[in-house]
Order: structure tokens, then sequence, then C-alpha cells
């Protein structure tokens, strides 16, 4: 009878230990030109922390308005998300709702659209909009702050992140 209770009790600490949080495996995320000096980024985070980015266009001084292009900061990347960067993705997608996230579906006009294709607990939920919700300001901030990671290193070689060619 003893080894039944104990049993029972290991049974509920690991349930009880299980998160119904969802668990990102891999987020990709895109960004399109607008009528000004936004950066087209192309974005893999997977749960492991690795990186992989296409920084298609990025601009000299985007604040000014001037259309210079920084090429040395457009290309294709590879590395590992920081730390700190990882964390706060990772907690971001725990807490922001994403069964019932919804983007408004406005693609038109001269804003960025933003694409964000997020694979967690065995699902794939895609948004896109040119205005995502409020409630989706931290993730697109961070996901913006992983593409301007000067960690990353130049790719040996090009490659395609999912949906890049249907854009």
């Amino acid at each position: 009878m003893a080894r039944f209770i104990y049993f029972l009790m290991l049974i509920s600490v690991m349930y009880g230990c299980k998160s119904n949080k969802p668990m990102f495996e891999k987020i990709i995320y895109h960004t399109s030109q607008c009528f000004g000096t936004c950066p087209v980024y192309h974005l893999e985070v997977k749960d492991n922390k690795e990186v992989r980015l296409f920084a298609q266009t990025v601009y000299k001084h985007p604040e000014n308005m001037l259309y210079q292009e920084d090429f040395e900061k457009e290309g294709f990347f590879v590395g590992k998300a920081s730390n700190a960067a990882y964390e706060r993705l990772d907690s971001i997608v725990q807490n922001i709702g994403l069964d019932t996230l919804k983007f408004e579906d406005i693609t038109c006009c001269d804003g960025i659209v933003y694409t964000v294709i997020v694979y967690y607990n065995g699902e794939k939920k895609v948004f896109k909009s040119m205005s995502p919700p409020e409630a989706a300001s931290d993730l697109i901030a961070t996901l913006d702050d992983i593409c301007r990671d000067r960690g990353l290193k130049r790719a040996d070689k090009d490659f395609v992140l999912e949906t890049m060619t249907d854009r």
C-alpha cells in the first residue's frame, strides 16, 4: 500500500510540474519593405538558440531618412541568440496567449508588414499584419533586436527561410 501511495505522489508531482504554457520549437519572422527606410529581415530562431538571418535591406541612419544601404549589415548571417534575448523571447511566447492572439488582416499601403510564424507544442500559427496588436509589440521588438545582433557571423552559404520566396 505504501508503494502505491508513493507511486501516486510521484505521478501527481510529475504532472503538477508540467506547464500548459507553449514551448516554441521555431519562430520565423519576416518584415517587408515600406515607403521609407525600413529594414527588411528574414529570421529563424530555433529552440536550441540557433539563429539564421537574411538581412535583405538595412539602411545607414534610417532615422534621418537617408537612403544609403548599409552593405556591411546586409546578407546571410548565422549564430546563436544571446541568453538574454532567448530567455526574453521564450518568456514572451509562453505568456502572449498564442492560442487567442490575432493579427488584423491588414497588408496594404506603405507600412511594414510583419509576419510571425510560431511552431509550438506540435502546432503552427501564422500571424501577418501591417498593424500587429499591442499585445505583440514586445515579441516584435525582441525579434527586431535579434535581427540587429552584431554577434551573428556572416554565413558561408545562402539559405531560404520558410515563406521567404512567397513574399
